[in-house]
């Protein structure tokens, strides 16, 4: 492979994430701390860039370094892929809460670099790469990664506590902890190992053509009385599990501040109309 057809292929394919993003150049270009001038050669092929631009360029276009040089070097050697999906921003509602030290912006960016990781990965669990509720667990622990390094939130390794918690809160404050999980079943309602009071958060995602898309996100505040506990047998091993009453599986269901219409089910369509008026996707 010529440096020059993968300079190319480089500025062909930041011109592409930009634009797909609805980023402009002049925005990219002060974000990443690299002159205007200096973007546009990049683009257009004609300056190499260095490293620490490339990691800059990557993490503002939803990227990883990794990701960002391998279908580069596809793009130059003639190699047609999917592309990495992408979380539509315009299926966001803003109007949901979201945890203290959660952004709707963060959370469009760690769902981004969600996909970018799980597309590395590129097991099928509908081949049989896997273990569907293992891959849901990845996706899970995927998500919980990405959201710690995009927002103000940290990653908990302590599991009999939340996945993700505020530094800046007391652990008494009921915005503290985040709990997550991922189905491939749209519209499910919780389900934890830890139930208790704070946010839970389910991301829905379904195997198109062997990639992993994000269809829908769940999130609400819960209380401890909104969990039905199913205690384990006296001699089972089995780890104690709880689901969501039915107005809290209601409620995640009409938070969803991340839906595809194109994958909704008539019953979580009859869940969201029943939501008040002035709230839209």
């Amino acid at each position: 492979m010529e440096n020059a057809e993968f300079k190319r292929a480089m500025g062909q394919l930041i011109v592409k994430l930009r634009k797909d993003r609805n980023i402009s150049q002049e925005k990219l270009a002060l974000d990443a701390e690299v002159d205007r001038t200096r973007l546009g050669e990049i683009e257009r092929g004609d300056a190499n860039p260095t490293v620490d631009t490339l990691i800059k360029l990557a993490a503002l276009l939803g990227q990883t370094l990794g990701s960002l040089i391998e279908e580069a070097e596809e793009i130059s050697s003639g190699v047609i892929r999917q592309p990495i999906p992408i979380v539509n921003p315009k299926h966001i509602n803003r109007n949901i809460p979201l945890p203290q030290g959660l952004t709707h912006d963060q959370l469009e960016k760690a769902l981004n670099k969600t996909l970018v990781i799980l597309n590395q990965i590129g097991l099928d669990p509908t081949k049989g790469d896997i273990q569907m509720n293992i891959y849901s667990g990845a996706v899970s622990n995927v998500v919980t990664k990405t959201i710690a390094e995009t927002s103000d939130l940290v990653q908990n390794k302590d599991t009999s506590h939340p996945d993700l918690y505020n530094p800046n809160l007391d652990p008494n404050n009921p915005d503290w902890g985040l709990e997550m999980k991922a189905t491939y079943r749209i519209g499910k309602g919780g389900e934890s190992h830890n139930p208790g009071s704070g946010w839970f958060m389910i991301v829905i995602y379904q195997i198109i053509d062997g990639q992993t898309h994000i269809v829908q996100v769940e999130v609400a505040q819960l209380k401890r009385e909104d969990w039905i506990i199913h205690d384990r047998a006296e001699h089972s091993s089995r780890t104690r599990t709880a689901v969501t009453r039915e107005h809290a599986t209601k409620m995640l269901r009409e938070n969803s501040v991340y839906l595809d219409k194109r994958y909704i089910t008539p019953a979580l369509k009859k869940v969201i109309e029943s939501q008040a008026q002035g709230t839209s996707f």
